[in-house]
């Protein structure tokens, strides 16, 4: 049975109990039927404060306890080991001992255990979960093996969570060792002593500052600098880094930075691990980025062509960023003529050694000059505006130009002209802009005239338009009417005659016409019944247009009649009955029915 006191003088007991019934109170951590306890009583060892009981649940101990301790936050620490060198005092309580099926958590140390093993745990204050558990020694399986054990060894922890634990190891080994230790290996070829410190709880957050590849104790340089943060903690389980207020980082291992911008910056990493009583460290170092102390010369603006003048003082090898409008890369006051806004950056050492660098602007005054067209599209003959404006004087160049000295112009082009302005502001500087004005009739209506001819009924026309571009259209169709609209429907002429049909098409202030004639004939009126009876009435075949040709046919198709150009004056000696007629017009067009001759 093992002792410890918390800081509040509270009394802990770890001990073993046979049977697995050891009361548990409610609330903490439990392996039911288990054969190790804890018991936590007050001061006065009158009240319990909670009692649990941890291990593999088989009823019997699993361990025989090397240390116990109760830290400065309630957290609970237990140690232990178990196996085959316990079955040597042949007792039922002695075989049962061993280290399997005991409860370990997923970031334990070591998950196997040959049974044989130190057993390490770490319950929260109040016993109120299983915070860490861990398997620890060797995991060789041989049925000579002892096992690992303790023959009265000294097994402790420390306040701060740390336990020592001398083990007496056997062959064959495979006690664990860290790098270096002495020896790694087991040089008996019995049993022999194996010292382990383990730390379950320990959280020490730092870390180391690299510039280059190399460690910095203190850091004050120069902008633009690159550092390197290494993380040299031990015992966190999570990090994150801060930059001053530049940057974050859960990087476990390092982050790095590329200071641009003097300043003083706190560099701070938080290391967590909930194991730990404090939860989480702090460590901070602080770093200087100073500026280079060399002076460049201020922002300046110039007018396009011209030159200025950069400088730099308070330094030494200078080397200006290459610019074909530099005239020198190397000197302290170079001559720049840029053709547009540029930026100038030059690298130098102070006298201090600091090396670093700055930039200046110059900025090319925007030409001081904006020109407008009152119409920039326009037909032959018309005449626009032309306004210009930004400066304090105007030079104009183009045909048909009179008043080249004034703002703003009036031009009356006869072809497509380009127009060009030169301006000088107050401050001398000078600009060039060109305005463009465009003779385009393109869209003059071109179009043809189809006529849609029924026999009998009045003669339809269609307008086929070939181009566009007009913004409003309207067609004159000759005889008084007028249609808005730039496809018409086809329209029908009321009587013959030859009408003139103009198209018109306006873009802007410019309205372009354009007209072709058409001939509309009248429609035919054809009788379908005649009475050659000599009356005078109804004898000839009247169709009402002379010179068309016209073929009539019996019932048989037997040509009765034909005349090239017919005279209206066909009286027929046929016989009654039913005849049939084809009317033939000079361009090619037909109409043909019927007609009854009634003798």
């Amino acid at each position: 049975m093992l002792l410890d006191i918390d800081k509040n003088e509270n009394v802990y007991i770890l001990g073993l109990s046979d049977g697995g019934q050891y009361p548990v109170t409610s609330g903490t951590y439990s392996n039911r039927s288990s054969g190790q306890f804890i018991h936590a009583f007050d001061q006065t060892l009158d009240r319990t404060l909670f009692s649990t009981v941890i291990g593999s649940g088989r009823g019997r101990p699993d361990l025989a306890p090397t240390a116990f301790l109760v830290n400065e936050c309630g957290n609970i620490y237990v140690a232990g080991w178990g196996g085959a060198v316990n079955h040597t005092l042949n007792t039922p309580i002695a075989l049962a001992s061993s280290t399997r099926g005991l409860p370990i958590t997923n970031d334990a140390f070591q998950k196997a255990t040959d049974g044989n093993n130190f057993y390490l745990a770490l319950l929260e204050s109040g016993a109120k979960s299983l915070l860490y558990a861990t398997y620890f020694g060797n995991t060789t399986v041989s049925a000579q093996i002892r096992g690992d054990h303790v023959d009265g060894g000294t097994s402790r922890f420390d306040k701060r969570g740390y336990v020592y634990q001398a083990v007496c190891s056997c062959q064959p080994s495979s006690f664990p060792t860290t790098p270096g230790a002495w020896s790694s290996t087991n040089r008996s070829n019995n049993c022999n002593n194996a010292v382990f410190k383990f730390d379950i709880d320990n959280l020490d957050v730092k870390f180391d500052i690299m510039l280059d590849g190399k460690k910095q104790d203190t850091v004050n340089a120069c902008a633009p600098l690159k550092l390197q943060f290494v993380n040299t903690s031990t015992g966190g389980k999570n990090y994150e880094w801060t930059i001053g207020n530049l940057d974050r980082s859960t990087n476990p291992l390092m982050t790095e930075y590329n200071f641009t911008k003097p300043g003083i910056y706190v560099i701070s990493l938080v290391g967590r691990n909930p194991l730990s009583c404090k939860k989480e460290a702090v460590y901070q170092r602080t770093i200087r980025i100073s500026e280079p102390a060399f002076q460049i010369s201020k922002d300046t603006t110039m007018c396009l062509g011209g030159t200025a003048r950069l400088s730099v003082t308070g330094g030494t090898n200078y080397q200006w960023n290459a610019d074909p409008s530099l005239s020198s890369t190397t000197q302290a006051n170079p001559s720049v003529s840029p053709s547009q806004t540029t930026t100038y950056t030059v690298k130098a050492t102070d006298a201090q050694g600091c090396r670093g660098e700055k930039s200046v602007t110059v900025t090319i005054q925007p030409l001081p000059v904006t020109v407008q067209v009152s119409e920039p599209t326009i037909c032959k003959g018309q005449t626009v505006q032309i306004n210009a404006s930004g400066g304090s004087s105007y030079q104009w160049s183009g045909d048909g130009v009179t008043n080249v000295t004034q703002p703003n112009i009036k031009v009356t082009p006869t072809q497509t002209t380009v127009y060009t302005v030169t301006v000088r502001d107050s401050k001398g500087c000078r600009g060039q802009a060109t305005a463009t004005v465009t003779i385009d009739e393109s869209f003059r209506p071109d179009f043809t005239v189809d006529r849609i001819f029924d026999c009998t009924r009045p003669t339809q026309v269609r307008i086929n338009l070939a181009n566009s571009g007009g913004e409003q259209y309207s067609w004159n169709m000759g005889n008084g009417d007028s249609l808005s609209v730039q496809k018409p429907d086809p329209y029908t002429y009321l009587h013959p005659g030859t009408y003139q049909i103009t198209g018109s098409a306006k873009r802007g202030s410019c309205t372009l016409s354009a007209a072709t004639p058409v001939t509309i004939d009248p429609p035919l009126d054809v009788p379908n019944v005649i009475t050659p009876n000599g009356d005078g009435k109804n004898d000839r075949f009247v169709i009402g247009t002379n010179g068309l040709k016209l073929d009539v046919y019996n019932r048989w198709g037997k040509a009765v009649f034909q005349q090239v150009s017919y005279q209206n004056d066909w009286i027929p000696s046929l016989a009654a009955g039913t005849y049939y007629y084809l009317i033939t017009f000079p361009d090619g067009k037909q109409c043909k029915s019927w007609v009854q001759i009634v003798n």
